[in-house]
């Protein structure tokens, strides 16, 4: 009878184990790759040769810089350690990270560094990140001197635009980029093709240690209506939907919507050297004119603020009390275009704008408005690196798109200087003392008085009426369900897949 007990409990245990196999070889995937949406095609991958975002996008995921700028403007190391800086503000000394290796696996040195900031100084996208920089010495593997012509007071954030590239591999691929890149971010680019898709692998050897997301897949949709449509499909985990899209998605629960206060500004541009807008009077009158709630009402559901200059109170120097406002005032621009020679109106020519974006909106609405006083133009979408190419040469009229800016106003310098034209400064102003005044708030380590010369930089450049400021916006996120991200203010960087990670 035992025995028999025994087989029958024997027979039990094995009818259990085979019940129970489908559930125990049941295992959680646990998810590692993204697929993230950009609205344009790239140009470039040279982290040198660009100010575009949607380049940026996917540079910001294999290069990295010697500091940080976190969103509250403090600055953390990245691939320095440390640094000091001489008494005299001239001498900016930084220690290096050791064992940090590149994607072809050389380590990273000093050289490297002093490389990297020579080459960005000969490129006009980068040019006024350095130009105040007068020597590099590579004191040690680990240590490097980036020695200044004059103090400048925000140098550390300047840095922190410098991609830091391999020597050996930028000089052995005749310094060409565009296409390869060998930085010491947390991914290796795979594959692209610069108008569909470009693939990442997570970099094993990473010294922050391997990314939780192993592969990213960005996709180029060049309407928000086919993006939205590839992400409720689940074919997308992340983008950057429109504003009304966001409005949607925050009342939907089966998706994750998110929006926050950017550093940028959406102004269109007047060549300062070009008939009519070489007539402060015009240009005012085009400010009076720029019906600004309506343009932000259309193309951003409201989630903007009206903006008075390339940069808003959350820079440093930016004082809006010192800064000319211009409500919406058709008589008053009436009146400035009677006082400029043109009672009738005048035609403008073209107006250039990024074609199916929230710029293309805003131009339509100041068409609408300016018709009402006589003033007509046409519009002219373009694709977006195409339109700066042409603002940096100063070969167009007047033209709109989004500009960023930093933690600190004299980053617009490079917007409102003469040392900008034929590069950042797209409206081709040049004014003697607004470039004295920014050129002393750079050197000067007061900063009360360093506010005092900038209120008068904000009162000179918004009377000048240089440009027409629109709107600060906001930026939206969207994402899937169970991936964990982390925005950012930066409309530059407004994210790093480092940090993100699946359930």
């Amino acid at each position: 009878m035992k025995k028999l007990a025994f087989i029958l409990v024997l027979v039990m245990v094995l009818a259990s184990i085979t019940g129970c196999t489908p559930r125990t070889q049941t295992t959680t995937t646990v998810r590692d790759s993204v697929t993230i949406g950009v609205e344009s095609p790239w140009d470039t991958m040279d982290p040198h040769m660009t100010g575009t975002y949607v380049n940026q996008y996917v540079i910001n995921q294999m290069y990295e810089t010697l500091v940080h700028v976190l969103d509250d403007g403090s600055l953390i190391p990245e691939l320095a350690t440390s640094w000091t800086v001489s008494p005299d503000g001239l001498t900016y000394t930084f220690q290096l990270k050791q064992g940090v290796r590149f994607h072809n696996g050389d380590e990273m040195k000093a050289q490297d560094i002093v490389f990297s900031f020579i080459r960005a100084r000969n490129s006009p996208h980068m040019y006024d990140n350095v130009s105040m920089v007068s020597h590099l010495n590579a004191v040690s593997d680990y240590v490097v001197e980036i020695i200044l012509s004059n103090p400048f007071a925000p140098f550390l954030s300047n840095t922190a635009r410098i991609f830091i590239v391999n020597e050996r591999f930028t000089t052995t691929n005749n310094d060409s980029l565009a296409r390869i890149a060998c930085g010491t971010g947390p991914y290796t680019l795979e594959s692209i093709e610069m108008n569909t898709t470009a693939v990442l692998r997570a970099f094993p050897d990473y010294h922050r240690g391997e990314a939780s997301i192993k592969n990213i897949t960005f996709r180029i949709f060049l309407d928000h209506t086919t993006t939205e449509i590839a992400f409720r499909a689940g074919e997308l985990d992340f983008y950057s939907p429109s504003a009304a899209q966001l409005v949607q998605f925050r009342d939907d629960p089966r998706f994750n919507a998110f929006s926050l206060p950017t550093l940028h500004t959406a102004p269109i541009h007047l060549n300062n050297e070009r008939y009519p807008f070489n007539n402060v009077l015009v240009r005012q009158a085009l400010n009076y004119a720029a019906d600004r709630e309506t343009m932000i009402l259309v193309s951003f559901e409201g989630l903007a603020v009206p903006a008075r200059l390339l940069a808003s109170e959350a820079s440093f120097g930016v004082d809006y009390a010192y800064a000319r406002e211009y409500p919406y005032d058709l008589n008053r621009a009436r009146q400035l275009l009677a006082e400029a020679g043109y009672p009738q109106g005048l035609d403008l020519g073209t107006m250039y704008t990024i074609a199916g974006s929230y710029h293309e909106i805003i131009a339509q609405v100041f068409q609408s408005s300016l018709a009402q006083i006589g003033v007509t133009f046409s519009i002219l979408p373009m694709e977006g690196t195409a339109l700066i190419q042409a603002q940096m040469v100063g070969d167009y009229a007047f033209g709109n798109m989004g500009h960023g800016f930093t933690s600190d106003f004299a980053w617009t310098s490079r917007y409102y200087t003469t040392s900008g034209i034929n590069s950042t400064n797209f409206t081709r102003y040049s004014n003697p003392r607004v470039d004295e005044l920014y050129a002393m708030a750079e050197v000067e380590v007061n900063q009360a008085r360093r506010q005092e010369l900038y209120n008068e930089v904000v009162s000179i450049i918004t009377n000048d009426a240089v440009n027409v400021p629109i709107q600060h916006r906001e930026a939206f996120f969207a994402w899937q369900l169970g991936l964990h991200i982390v925005p950012r203010a930066d409309m530059g960087k407004p994210y790093y897949v480092f940090d993100w990670y699946w359930d």
